[in-house]
């Protein structure tokens, strides 16, 4: 059983060296009764009366010393170097033990860091900030496309801005002077190498394209972008492609949504729904009839689910601008990716080093 307030300021701290915990909310749940008298509490266990020291922090809120209180409590505290702490009424050392039960551990801390997502709510807040389908809105917005002008294009900008743009720049006149690479299954299972070359592409050109306000590089990102939507699939039988391809056609939408005309809004939204929701539609309600190389969204998740988080990317570009059952695809993209990439960000618990040594 874990307790959980809804209010921020009750947090433990750590203050001089010692770990606090919030007073009123901890001796409430580990059944301590106390009376106070200013910064002192005096506990009755046994007939004895314990006197701890009470400190105001973190907004005036009361804090006791969290061996103190767990001390009379009776109950166990598990500090860790990683900065989780346990405080349990029993002993569960043997339970939280990340070498022999990490899956359980990983659960039970997800729980306290992540929301219960919902597609509708997100969609909601989305339409909110960005009214009348307000574009760029994913990792870069108009304001934050200033900054990085201001840095590059100012006597007095940032040095390394400079360096990042003449190198970015290489590339994408580069990519105006070459075009798309086509659908091809070079190794008989995967899309993906297309992927990255074409995702290059889109997001090199669409970010130059804010960048310098130059036209040929919104017209070579966006000749990848049709590129990829004529294909006849993203390959979901190897979904890292779908994710991929999900990912860049999203911002590159969004990037480029300004400059875009309506008609190619409308055909990169058709792909995107075609080639990227669908297939996931068909993942999230198990259809037996498709075919996967990898079970992606079975018991063990793992770093696929960070790239297929690709398909919240698209989603979050167009979901102002759906209806019906696409309008939905989307909502339920964005739900599950980030359920999904939760899990497996939590692989990289306790100490910040993933499963495959990444």
């Amino acid at each position: 059983k874990t307790y959980i307030s809804s209010d921020s300021n009750v947090v433990p701290l750590i203050y001089c060296g010692k770990l606090m915990l919030p007073f009123e909310f901890s001796a409430k749940h580990m059944n301590l009764n106390a009376v106070c008298d200013g910064n002192i509490a005096t506990f009755s266990r046994g007939g004895v009366d314990r006197p701890i020291c009470l400190i105001k922090l973190n907004g005036g809120e009361l804090y006791a010393d969290a061996l103190e209180m767990t001390g009379l409590a009776g109950w166990f505290l598990k500090f860790e170097q990683n900065g989780l702490i346990f405080i349990t009424s029993e002993d569960n050392s043997g339970i939280l033990d990340w070498a022999s039960n990490s899956r359980y551990l990983r659960s039970l801390v997800a729980g306290f860091i992540y929301d219960d997502f919902d597609g509708k709510l997100i969609t909601g807040i989305l339409k909110e900030r960005f009214p009348g389908r307000g574009h760029p809105r994913l990792v870069f917005n108009a304001e934050k496309f200033d900054d990085v002008r201001r840095e590059i294009f100012s006597a007095c900008g940032d040095e390394v801005y400079k360096i990042i743009f003449a190198k970015l720049k290489i590339h994408a006149d580069r990519f105006v002077s070459g075009a798309p690479s086509p659908y091809e299954i070079r190794d008989g299972i995967r899309l993906l190498y297309v992927c990255w070359e074409n995702s290059n592409i889109i997001l090199t050109c669409s970010l130059m394209y804010n960048l310098t306000g130059e036209e040929k590089y919104a017209e070579t990102a966006y000749a990848a972008m049709k590129a990829c939507s004529d294909f006849p699939d993203w390959n979901p039988y190897h979904f890292l492609d779908v994710g991929t391809l999900a990912n860049s056609m999203g911002l590159g939408y969004d990037w480029l949504y300004n400059w875009l005309s309506e008609e190619q809004r409308e055909y990169t939204r058709s792909a995107i729904a075609r080639h990227a929701f669908y297939p996931y539609m068909r993942d999230l309600d198990k259809d037996p009839a498709r075919k996967r190389s990898w079970d992606w969204r079975g018991p063990v998740a793992d770093n696929w689910r960070m790239v297929i988080m690709g398909e919240c990317t698209a989603a979050l570009a167009l979901c102002d601008e759906l209806e019906g059952y696409d309008l939905q695809c989307a909502q339920r993209a964005i739900e599950f990716s980030l359920k999904d990439v939760g899990e497996a960000l939590m692989l990289f618990a306790p100490s910040g080093a993933y499963d495959e040594g990444v």
